[in-house]
């Protein structure tokens, strides 16, 4: 018996122990899970970004609106916008959005140039440092942002100082900085292709979820508790993926020194993005039709969303900075919905030519409806054709990938973003400087139609991709037939 009691005990003492072990393995496993989670950086630098955004574009309003005489109550816009009508404060407005409109174009340069540049370098500097180094520089110049908006807030500094940190946040990188490197240390760990593609796919939910959230309560905390709350909020959601980052969050990048790229290689990246783009190939036709087509759509919606704003504040809709917020957050939450409806269950059914037609068809109902949109509430029913605009941007970025080999596949989309955030720059120039002239005549509601033309011109271009496409694969299916026969 005591024999028994000895062995029963041991054996007890066996099974604690392997317990233990699991248990110890189970920490170490969730602690090494924590220690390569990007996607909390990004997500906490979407939110805080967002959040900060709302709250200076607010100020800059109310800065401007005080300077010409306007009485703009941001806690209380709806009621006091409507005494305004056919008043000399209408025309005071007016100058308001003008000289807003005008600060927009000087600061959209100041951040074009820096950004260019870290769209250039910012990937092949990471893959000789590491990508940590790169997050803590752009999540620096976040947290520095920050501060400055608070200090240009409350120190009641003078409006162009917003200049210099729009141009101190480009040159660190900021959110840009951050997806880039956030991208690449998902490459790092992800070794399937199944699991890299799933990650990815994370990533860029939890950055429009930041972005989501952000929208439903930038509005309400601004009406509520003025500018300065939000930016002070801001500036924790940045300082907590600092901690993380610097305290939890591990390298990825381990490569051997033979392996890197050499700093003069990453100097010769923009001719290297140019030979890709340039290169002599099959699909080149396909390749710049694919790139005008993209380009257009995707100018077209910043054109739109430049003046959508300042538009929603004024008369007849003087709409308040909480129902704006709501606004964009259930455009942003369609536009996703709509993302996944496309890619998962009707690209089974429809043709991906047909779902980008769709979606262009319905971007241009939704921007000529502006010209006849009277009250607010159909201004939030048209908001629902967001759900439909987004289909097409998915599908032309797989068609471009796709027309250049495997290797030049990130080189090809990166040139696609310098492209695009160079015209972006200069469509909002335009198209600013044309809402400002259409408002001082009053003839504002044209300024949506005339976003429209650069869509209409987009659609045969695409259909004669189409086009283009079919041919070269049926040439292709024939001439592989052929082969075989012989």
């Amino acid at each position: 018996m005591k024999l028994k009691l000895l062995l029963d005990m041991k054996e007890m003492r066996k099974l604690k122990g392997l317990q233990n072990k699991n248990e110890n393995l189970r920490q170490t496993s969730l602690y090494e899970s924590f220690g390569h989670l990007p996607e909390l950086v990004l997500f906490f630098a979407s939110l805080g970004s967002h959040i900060s955004g709302s709250a200076c574009h607010y100020y800059k309003y109310f800065y401007f609106s005080e300077r010409r005489n306007f009485q703009f109550d941001f806690r209380n816009h709806k009621q006091t916008c409507a005494k305004h009508l056919n008043t000399t404060q209408s025309k005071q407005q007016t100058m308001v959005q003008s000289d807003m409109s005008s600060f927009q174009i000087i600061d959209i340069y100041f951040g074009m140039v820096p950004t260019i540049l870290a769209c250039l370098f910012l990937g092949p500097i990471s893959d000789r440092v590491g990508r940590k180094p790169i997050i803590k520089i752009g999540l620096i110049g976040m947290i520095l942002t920050q501060i400055m908006h608070l200090a240009v807030i409350h120190m009641d500094w003078p409006i162009w100082v917003f200049y210099l940190v729009t141009l101190m946040r480009s040159i660190s990188g900021g959110e840009l900085g951050i997806r880039i490197a956030a991208m690449a240390y998902v490459v790092d760990i992800c070794k399937e292709t199944k699991s890299l593609a799933w990650k990815l796919a994370t990533l860029q939910c939890v950055e429009l979820l930041g972005a989501m959230i952000s929208s439903y309560t930038s509005g309400p905390l601004i009406q509520n508790t003025g500018f300065q709350f939000p930016i002070m909020l801001s500036l924790a959601l940045q300082i907590t993926p600092m901690v993380y980052t610097v305290c939890f969050l591990k390298e990825s990048y381990k490569m051997c020194e033979k392996d890197r790229l050499p700093a003069k290689e990453i100097l010769k990246q923009p001719l290297h993005l140019i030979t890709v783009f340039t290169k002599q190939r099959k699909t080149r036709k396909e390749l710049y039709l694919l790139f005008a087509v993209f380009i257009m759509l995707s100018e077209t919606t910043h054109a739109f969303d430049s003046g959508g704003a300042l538009f929603l504040l004024g008369q007849p809709f003087c709409m308040p900075p909480n129902l704006l917020s709501y606004l964009h957050g259930m455009k942003i939450t369609l536009s996703v919905t709509g993302l996944l409806f496309s890619t998962k269950l009707l690209a089974k059914y429809l043709s991906s030519l047909t779902l980008c037609l769709v979606s262009i068809f319905v971007t241009i109902i939704d921007r000529s409806s502006m010209v006849v949109i009277e009250t607010t509430l159909m201004v939030f029913l048209f908001g629902g054709l967001r759900f439909f605009e987004g289909w097409y941007s998915p599908i032309l970025r797989s068609f471009i990938s796709s027309s250049v080999n495997e290797a030049e596949q990130g080189s090809i989309l990166c040139l696609l973003s310098i492209m695009v955030t160079i015209l972006t720059s200069i469509t909002k120039t335009i198209f600013l400087t044309l809402y400002t002239k259409l408002l001082q005549h009053g003839k504002v509601r044209w300024f949506f139609v005339l976003t429209s033309p650069l869509i209409i011109m987009a659609t045969p271009l695409l259909i004669y991709f189409w086009l283009v496409k079919k041919k070269r694969e049926k040439s292709e299916k024939e001439f592989g037939n052929k082969e075989i026969k012989d």
